[in-house]
């Protein structure tokens, strides 16, 4: 075992160890993600999020974020909003922590010298599958993830306005799937920041490439 005071050698290590736990619950590494196929067309999601500075014991903290990705919302996404996004972003994710007895986001594994990484890295895995895998599973159906979206959507601007309209056409509701973009355009009028912006080109060409295809 790599001593954890090399903190390049021990992040290789516990990249290493948690690879392989995952793998050994069916989830393959894609730049740093883990997904695992759940339905046609839908994948698990799993993000481990690191620590920028260790426990004052020299550990490595940690965190798993759970999520659920449905490919053909992000396949459209894709075409209609450039850049296309440069990894395989969940289509809903939460906290581990909040689907666990504790429900806080207070929770993360400690990696350091012992335990072994490894040793951690299976008990961090069979958490996923204990806590975060009935969340996904919950979430595959169409209706589940619109439902999901909608509650996401709550608030003044939230991060990815495309995604409900977008899901809402792919499930065959094209009127509410016009009137979750205007909902949604209401949100950013008179905005001019570049997200703003980038949200006013897509749905653009959500109405002319899609929407208008659908009447």
């Amino acid at each position: 075992m790599i001593a954890m005071t090399n903190r390049k050698a021990a992040n290789r290590e516990i990249e290493e160890a948690t690879a392989t736990a995952l793998k050994e619950r069916g989830y393959t590494r894609i730049r740093g993600i883990f997904l695992k196929p759940l339905a046609e067309g839908v994948k698990g999601w799993v993000g481990l999020l690191r620590a920028r500075q260790r426990t004052k014991n020299g550990e490595i903290q940690i965190t798993p974020n759970i999520g659920v990705r449905h490919e053909r919302i992000h396949e459209l996404i894709n075409r209609l909003k450039p850049p296309k996004e440069p990894n395989p972003v969940p289509t809903a994710t939460t906290h581990i922590g909040y689907l666990m007895p504790e429900k806080t986001a207070n929770i993360c594994w400690l990696f350091g010298q012992e335990p072994p990484p490894d040793e951690v890295a299976r008990g961090l895995a069979d958490y996923i599958v204990r806590y975060g895998e009935p969340w996904m599973q919950e979430r595959v159906p169409q209706e589940a993830i619109i439902e999901q979206l909608r509650f996401n959507q709550r608030g003044s601007r939230p991060w990815y306005p495309e995604r409900l309209p977008v899901a809402l056409l792919l499930a065959g509701c094209p009127d509410e799937a016009r009137a979750a973009l205007d909902v949604e355009l209401d949100k950013v009028d008179g905005a001019a920041d570049p997200a703003a912006e980038a949200f006013r080109q897509f749905a653009k060409r959500f109405e002319a490439e899609v929407l208008t295809a659908e009447d």
